[in-house]
């Protein structure tokens, strides 16, 4: 059987006179695969393919006569490494089609796959974030949380306890040195356990490819975000106003990104949020400058 009968199996086309139209079945298919990417010729028969092509010849077939839910059980497990990335190419393009049900044992292939990931509101270390009392209970943000909003002069920031550091069971989080936690985005999967581990619901989803960071969830008056951290939202609102896409919004207590809208705009835009933010809270991806570079700036705004 070649690829382009497997594809069209069930499903022959014919031409006028009750003939298998095999010419038009080789054009469809050769279609079929390229919105895939695929550089499969539909004439090769099947077991000269490689497993992960017959796979992929597999996924065309299913999502391309009308499957909207495709389930994925270990397909990784009888191909090599270097044709794996190949199919999480088609599983990319897939998601865009239907619901993909991914089920892996490798951590890995989670955050290849996964489309979001988890990033922190809250950039106010230890040392431009103070403490207003000296906390002697419980060591967890939870129980921390419950005496006055913590021992932080900032009640909407980061505790630093480390509640999501635990709850994360890939090691994607880690406690910094600074007294706040970071994300490596290479190990976290999406899971969501930090967010509900956060009693300050800090940690919040982003799509995996999201261009910018909102580092911030102040609700208080300039004055106030200035006495209890040094490097918080001051709701200026500049990048409000400059935000050619509509994606920063201020929803009357604090500021507010959507970061489907921000996505979908594209680059033309070229950030300029994060050049107008007097208190660095919005920053590249990847690129969060350290509150000791950035408070003496943000300080004289």
């Amino acid at each position: 059987m070649t690829v382009y009968q497997n594809l069209f199996l069930g499903r022959e086309l014919h031409d006028r006179w009750g003939l298998l139209d095999h010419h038009g079945m080789i054009r469809e298919a050769r279609d079929m695969l390229a919105v895939f990417e695929l550089d499969i010729d539909p004439r090769r028969t099947m077991r000269k393919l490689s497993v992960a092509l017959m796979q992929l010849v597999e996924i065309v077939k299913t999502t391309t006569w009308g499957a909207r839910i495709l389930l994925l059980d270990e397909p990784t497990s009888a191909i090599p490494e270097s044709e794996a990335d190949m199919l999480f190419k088609v599983i990319r393009k897939l998601k865009e089609r239907c619901v993909v049900v991914y089920t892996t044992h490798r951590i890995a292939e989670m955050a290849a796959v996964g489309d979001r990931v988890v990033v922190l509101r809250c950039h106010g270390t230890s040392a431009f974030a103070p403490d207003e009392a000296r906390y002697a209970g419980i060591r967890t943000c939870t129980a921390a949380s419950f005496v006055f909003g913590g021992p932080k002069a900032c009640k909407n920031g980061c505790l630093g306890l480390g509640d999501c550091v635990d709850a994360c069971p890939f090691g994607a989080l880690v406690m910094t040195a600074k007294g706040i936690p970071e994300a490596d985005h290479a190990k976290c999967t999406g899971c969501g356990l930090c967010v509900t581990a956060c009693p300050k619901d800090l940690w919040s989803f982003v799509p995996r490819n999201h261009r910018v960071e909102l580092s911030c969830v102040a609700i208080d008056k300039r004055s106030v975000v200035r006495a209890t951290c040094m490097v918080g939202c001051t709701l200026c609102r500049r990048c409000v106003a400059k935000c050619p896409a509509g994606a920063i919004t201020w929803d009357g207590q604090t500021i507010v990104l959507d970061h489907e809208m921000c996505v979908a705009y594209g680059s033309s835009c070229k950030e300029i949020c994060v050049d107008v933010c007097p208190s660095i809270i919005l920053h590249r991806m990847g690129q969060l400058p350290s509150p000791e570079e950035t408070a003496p700036a943000a300080a004289e705004a």
